[in-house]
Formats: structure tokens, sequence, C-alpha cells
């Protein structure tokens, strides 16, 4: 089992996207659309994932739950690029449709 222990250098990147994230989201006067769900765990069909920074809409539409956010954020400073993008497409496949947007972000600090 391999587990990666976020930083500082990763806290750092997550907590500036979220902040400006949630700024471009006021600025475009979409402030009261959507909410915040930072990293909460979400359990797929064969492994749980808990992103980096996520939103869904305040009112969700009919037929949507709320067990899948919308956007979703990864950020890797210590991952590669090539987890970065297997990490977006469990995302996109396992909502099977309720994300809608993956953002990654790789950097290395």
């Amino acid at each position: 089992m391999i587990v990666t222990i976020p930083g500082r250098p990763h806290d750092a990147i997550v907590g500036e996207l979220q902040s400006e994230f949630n700024r471009a989201i006021l600025f475009a006067n979409l402030g009261r659309t959507l909410c915040s769900l930072t990293t909460a765990r979400v359990e797929g069909n064969i492994c749980s994932k808990e992103p980096d920074g996520s939103w869904i809409p305040e009112q969700l539409p009919p037929g949507r739950n709320d067990r899948w956010p919308t956007i979703v954020l990864e950020v890797g400073v210590s991952e590669s690029k090539k987890k970065l993008r297997a990490d977006a497409a469990w995302w996109l496949a396992s909502s099977q449709g309720q994300v809608h947007v993956v953002i990654i972000i790789y950097s290395h600090w």
C-alpha cells in the first residue's frame, strides 16, 4: 500500500485555487448557484476518492443526487501527470455523467 500525505506545497496550491475559484464564482454573480464541498470523500463502485476541491449546484436539478460533485479539483505536486489524468478519468467515468468538469493542476514546488 502506498499512502501519499499532502504536504505544505500541496495544501498551499489547493487552498489558493479553491479561493480563486470561489472568487471567480462570486465575480460572475454565481455565488448562490454553487456550493463548495471541499474534500468530501465519494464512494465509487470499486473504490473511493477524496478530491482536493469540489463543487455542486445549490439547487440540484430533478434526478440529480448529491453523491457526486459537478466540478472536481485534483492537484498533483508529488503525483505524476499520468496519475492525475487517471484520477480525472475515474471521476468522469465512475460518476456516470454526474461530474461534468475535472480541473487538474500539475505542479513542481
